[in-house]
């Protein structure tokens, strides 16, 4: 087992075992998977929320929400939420608006059109966020139409993107050169 004292790490032995160099490498490996397994997780935490946001702004959208409960609809949401969630973060009205934003920029035709371009360009051996392309090529997830390429960029991302970019090529070219 791994003890650290103060800044330097130390191996220490329980009664009635060896430690050698097979057995180091071995808890050496087993470290490595769990660090990974850890970050696996977090991406697929990361793109679950990125899906629900997407199915936020679907709804507002979809609903036509301000029509229908009136023009402090996302602001009543966002305040509902937050009393329900309290500890959680991301509901704000600036957010629930930002949702349906980006919702209303990536689900044009035109969006549906040139997505599987970005699938094909991150998936290129010269792109440093190289992705598994046979997992990706289906842009749209079958449940919510959330394009898959989307959970691999964090919501800030997104949100910067949408916010600054005026055609879905302009936000494609930021996607892959920055992102």
């Amino acid at each position: 087992m791994d003890v650290t004292t103060g800044n330097k790490p130390c191996i220490v032995s329980v009664k009635d075992f060896k430690i050698d160099a097979d057995y180091a490498s071995w808890l050496s490996e087993i470290k490595r998977r769990y660090i990974s397994a850890q970050i696996k997780a977090s991406i697929k935490i990361n793109t679950e929320k990125l899906r629900f946001n997407w199915s936020v702004g679907r709804d507002l959208v979809m609903r036509k929400a301000e029509e229908r409960w009136g023009s402090g609809v996302v602001e009543q949401l966002s305040f509902d939420l937050r009393e329900a969630f309290p500890q959680e973060k991301g509901f704000s009205s600036r957010n629930m608006w930002r949702m349906k934003q980006c919702y209303l920029f990536f689900s044009t035709s035109e969006a549906n059109e040139k997505l599987p371009r970005l699938v094909a360009e991150l998936g290129k051996p010269e792109s440093p966020y190289l992705i598994n392309v046979p997992q990706a090529v289906s842009v749209l997830s079958e449940d919510s139409c959330f394009p898959v390429v989307l959970g691999m960029v964090p919501w800030g991302h997104q949100t910067e993107i949408v916010s600054k970019c005026k055609s879905i090529d302009e936000a494609i070219f930021y996607y892959v050169n920055v992102y």
